[in-house]
């Protein structure tokens, strides 16, 4: 099972939890910005980005995306090991996050790290910052497929599922009207009008609704949250997730744990609440 790892991001800043230390780090000694990565991967990503800040003074940058180009400028002289190139997308993601120079509210470039010509690249990746228009932001790595309708109302795998339920449920449904209308003079009507009607598209609009309601909910929520609300509630979601993810994979004799939890903040920099090796800034 790969570790769990949330942040959600507001106007107030940045909160981030995890199931497994070594998550969270640095990107800068002086500067607001950070990265997530999954401890359990192949690629030695802590020692990477330890080796990268012995490099010196990360310069400041305008753009959080710019402190990620930096980062895959030093990826690419990093001796790439055999079988790196056929590892699942889950051990080559990378967040970045944090602030740029002039920003007053938090962004995140959400990436995935390539093998290319022999080198460590980073991919195009998704660039977002919490403005007017979106207000909120949640990334994650790992699999929140147990957690998954409280925040977006449904995943894809849990839209399938429904989706095929209810394709189902309709033929079943189609299959006893046609039955009961059978041999009257009302069967021709019947049969057609079950034919012409859009199950598919009644279905999608259902779960879209239901999506869209959710997320709408949950994004109007978070939006309000202080940064100790923020906290309180990747801590408890991320412990949720893991804790439900431990009991379908059969292993109810083991307890789940959020092992870090961070705070990203223009003045504080990167903080931990929680971590099995706490730093204060000065002393990275």
């Amino acid at each position: 099972m790969y570790p769990h790892f949330l942040a959600l991001f507001n106007k107030s800043g940045i909160a981030c939890a995890a199931d497994a230390d070594h998550t969270v780090f640095h990107l800068s000694k002086d500067l607001p910005v950070a990265v997530a990565v999954n401890p359990a991967s192949s690629i030695p990503w802590e020692t990477l980005l330890k080796d990268y800040l012995k490099k010196g003074p990360v310069q400041e940058h305008l753009f959080l995306t710019e402190y990620a180009a930096d980062f895959g400028e030093f990826l690419a002289s990093v001796h790439v090991r055999k079988g790196w190139e056929k590892l699942p997308s889950e051990e080559m993601n990378i967040i970045f996050f944090g602030f740029g120079s002039q920003d007053i509210f938090p962004s995140v470039f959400d990436v995935q790290a390539e093998i290319k010509d022999g080198v460590l690249v980073l991919g195009q990746g998704i660039d977002t910052t919490v403005d007017s228009q979106q207000s909120v932001l949640c990334h994650f790595l790992g699999d929140f497929e147990s957690v998954s309708t409280l925040i977006w109302g449904a995943t894809a795998q849990v839209r399938s599922y429904f989706y095929d339920k209810d394709q189902e449920l309709f033929k079943t449904y189609g299959e006893r009207v046609k039955d009961k209308f059978k041999g009257t003079k009302y069967e021709d009507y019947v049969n057609a009008h079950l034919d012409r009607f859009d199950v598919e598209g009644r279905v999608v609009d259902g779960l879209n609704n239901a999506t869209n309601n959710a997320y709408s909910a949950f994004m109007l929520g978070v939006d309000s949250f202080s940064v100790e609300e923020l906290v309180t509630a990747v801590e408890s979601l991320v412990k949720a997730n893991a804790e439900l993810s431990l009991l379908k994979s059969g292993k109810r004799d083991t307890a789940a744990d959020v092992k870090e939890i961070a705070v990203l903040t223009i003045p504080e920099g990167l903080t931990w609440i929680k971590h099995s090796l706490y730093y204060r800034r000065s002393e990275i």
